[in-house]
């Protein structure tokens, strides 16, 4: 598994002979890559982005897309029982991998998400079962299958691992709820400048008192099941 940013992964892709499974031919493959930050719709089985700023998750997608294409392409005698088809016939059958609107939104199709997802703190601490509705967060997607169902090839993702973002505050857009409603009718008095003086030399030579460190620490332990594993020692460093 690699980050979505280094597109030589693309090359370790492999896709084996199609074997029939309940009335259609699938292929086998393993590739894993962590994405930017996305909008997870769990309701809606959905996974969203703005290409702004992401454009090289959908170079990578773009490019995996063309790899299984070409070697669907140069192993079709193999895969298809000495039949060749032409690689424009393989790229328009197979299904894309997202679709971008006009408004700048790619959505990611085909996707699949398991009950049994694995969804993260930013403290890399598991989050109880019950997370839904629309978050935000970084995902590991895995490739699994390759599905070639009459004149189509269908290709999806499955969502392994889900990293919650951490939540934005939003600050108050006014400030001014808690003033006194007459402020124009408030007059302040001016200190007289040998009490100022006087203020300012009590100030200097008040000792500072000592501030107490926090020892407090945070609990990083996350499932000893990834946690163990370097494969995915990157997603849990963002």
């Amino acid at each position: 598994m690699a980050n979505y940013k280094n597109l030589d992964i693309i090359s370790s892709l492999k896709i084996s002979k199609p074997q029939k499974v309940s009335g259609s031919y699938q292929s086998n493959t393993s590739f894993k890559v962590q994405t930017p930050e996305v909008t997870v719709d769990l309701d809606n089985k959905t996974i969203s982005f703005r290409m702004i700023k992401k454009g090289k998750f959908v170079t990578l997608l773009e490019e995996l897309e063309n790899k299984i294409v070409s070697t669907i392409y140069n192993n079709s005698t193999d895969f298809f029982n000495g039949k060749t088809f032409p690689e424009n016939r393989i790229r328009n059958s197979l299904q894309k991998l997202f679709t971008l609107d006009n408004e700048g939104i790619v959505t990611l199709n085909n996707i699949t998400i398991p009950d049994n997802l694995k969804v993260y703190d930013h403290f890399n601490e598991v989050v109880p079962s019950g997370t839904n509705g629309k978050v935000s967060g970084v995902c590991i997607l895995q490739l699994d299958t390759i599905k070639f169902v009459k004149t189509s090839i269908n290709v999806g993702f499955t969502l392994t691992h889900l990293k919650l973002s951490v939540e934005k505050k939003k600050l108050r857009e006014c400030i001014l709820d808690d003033e006194p409603e007459n402020v124009e009718n408030l007059e302040t008095e001016e200190e007289p400048v040998e009490k100022i003086t006087e203020i300012v030399k009590e100030t200097t030579l008040t000792e500072e008192e000592p501030v107490e460190k926090s020892e407090e620490t945070i609990d990083e332990t996350i499932d000893p099941e990834v946690n163990t594993n370097e494969e995915y020692a990157d997603f849990f460093e963002e």
